[in-house]
């Protein structure tokens, strides 16, 4: 089960009979004018509160085959080693201490130190189903999940786009109640209570 608990202009996505959660809020950034953002709030392994946001564009907000899925870590890294592409393979292959080498890291600990001023966009999966096997791929945001993966953050966010389905498939095998899927405007109207984004 999950539940939204108000509390002044955010919201907390409670998993029942788990123990953590992830703080889901809508907000302006500074650098966007009108535009908002879906903004959600993680902790790491030392308890740093992280951000990420969807979308990049307030337009993608009503594309209705965009999902918004919540991984389990340790549920997702098997998933994306499957991978059926070796550029993914080879970049989450290994453990903590070589995901700190990759080569874009440092952009990563850059752009999560910046916290609310600029969240980290989600990064955009795919999910591949052959022979009855799930696997992930990523289109954008690797060195940025490997950061999350290094820094022991259990569960977060992520974009799968243009195929409804294949994120609910994914978030049956990934996410920490095998149910955590949104559709954003349907998470953005039940944070905000508004009739449509604007």
């Amino acid at each position: 089960n999950i539940c939204f608990i108000q509390h002044p202009a955010i919201f907390i996505i409670v998993y029942s009979f788990y123990t953590s959660s992830i703080g889901v809020m809508v907000d302006t950034l500074r650098y966007s004018g009108r535009d908002r953002y879906i903004i959600f709030r993680m902790k790491t392994r030392e308890q740093k509160v992280v951000y990420m946001r969807y979308p990049q564009h307030i337009e993608n907000m009503a594309n209705q085959e965009n999902m918004i899925v919540i991984v389990d870590a340790q549920k997702f890294l098997p998933l994306w080693q499957r991978s059926p592409h070796e550029v993914d393979k080879n970049t989450c292959a290994g453990d903590e201490s070589t995901w700190r080498k990759d080569y874009k890291f440092h952009h990563a600990e850059n752009g999560f130190a910046k916290s609310m001023d600029s969240p980290v966009p989600l990064a955009d999966v795919n999910v591949h189903i052959k022979d009855g096997e799930i696997s992930c791929s990523l289109n954008d945001g690797m060195t940025r999940t490997l950061w999350l993966l290094a820094n022991g953050v259990k569960e977060f966010p992520i974009l799968v786009r243009n195929h409804k389905e294949k994120a609910k498939i994914l978030s049956k095998y990934a996410s920490p109640l095998s149910s955590l899927h949104f559709e954003p405007l349907n998470l953005f109207f039940a944070i905000t209570g508004e009739k449509y984004p604007l």
